[in-house]
């Protein structure tokens, strides 16, 4: 589940947290906006290169008492450093959590791209931590939890992640789908009823496209608790667990893909999908 930046009110220490994401189970993950200059010989850097400093809070609570009040209820938060692309340019984060994993998206301007483009050249790394016993981290194996982040390999370019409660998806700039971790419901869409679950990024083929001829480009793509939405150039797309269109979506010969919602005309000239969680 996604949940986008937010500075909050305009207190000193709210003013430091570019983004922000909550799991299912309370812990908070921050990012730290690096007021450092990138070019100071005393940092500990590669030159043009900044860092990006990660907090991990035990609660919400914790997170805005410092933020309003300047106060630590308990410990200090947890630290984590991860380095960006040595362009000199800003990176921007985005941070995605699911039950009590969570995924870090960097990505940064190669040198070269013209500043303010339409559609720059850019560097991204994907790095994921926390819960991994169905293989949601993408890391190519199941652990019970990674402490550290794990940089995810072998990945295009990516503009968009999001997790549900234990799976996760990651789309590339050039329309991919990748989806790994907990497929018992099918929500990531690729394998039969024995693929269990994914340890590493699948590149989705939806809707079967890649037998048909049809290149179908993925606009946007969202999680909710075991099912995926998917925003493409052919409409509205789901997978999973969804109790509201009667159950999973799955074909006759038992191969869990995607299906093409019925009313998916409404929706063709949308840019942006978000998945609510009703009880």
């Amino acid at each position: 589940m996604n949940t986008p930046a937010s500075t909050g009110s305009p207190t000193r220490n709210s003013a430091r947290y570019q983004a922000v994401t909550i799991s299912h189970n309370g812990e908070v993950l921050a990012a730290v906006l690096d007021h450092e200059s990138t070019r100071t010989p005393s940092n500990l850097k590669t030159e043009n290169q900044s860092t990006h400093r990660l907090e991990l809070w035990s609660s919400f609570q914790e997170l805005l008492d410092f933020c309003l009040k300047g106060v630590r209820t308990n410990s200090n938060p947890k630290s984590i450093s991860l380095d960006s692309h040595p362009s000199g340019e800003e990176t921007e984060i985005q941070l995605s959590s699911g039950a009590a994993h969570f995924l870090i998206l960097t990505h940064t301007p190669s040198t070269g791209s013209i500043k303010g483009a339409e559609d720059p050249d850019y560097h991204s790394t994907l790095h994921a931590f926390g819960d991994n016993r169905f293989g949601q981290l993408g890391i190519g194996s199941r652990s019970i939890a990674i402490n550290e982040p794990q940089m995810i390999e072998n990945l295009p370019a990516l503009s968009t992640i999001d997790c549900g409660l234990f799976h996760s998806v990651a789309l590339g700039r050039d329309g991919e789908l990748y989806t790994f971790g907990h497929n018992r419901k099918g929500q990531c869409g690729v394998g039969s009823s024995s693929t269990i679950d994914t340890t590493t990024p699948i590149l989705v083929d939806i809707g079967g496209n890649g037998e048909a001829g049809e290149i179908i480009d993925v606009i946007d793509a969202r999680c909710g608790s075991e099912h995926t939405v998917v925003l493409t150039s052919s409409g509205v797309w789901l997978a999973g667990s969804i109790r509201q269109q009667g159950g999973r979506f799955m074909l006759d010969d038992g191969i869990l893909l995607f299906g093409q919602t019925r009313d998916s005309d409404q929706f063709r000239q949308g840019k942006v999908l978000v998945c609510l969680e009703i009880n």
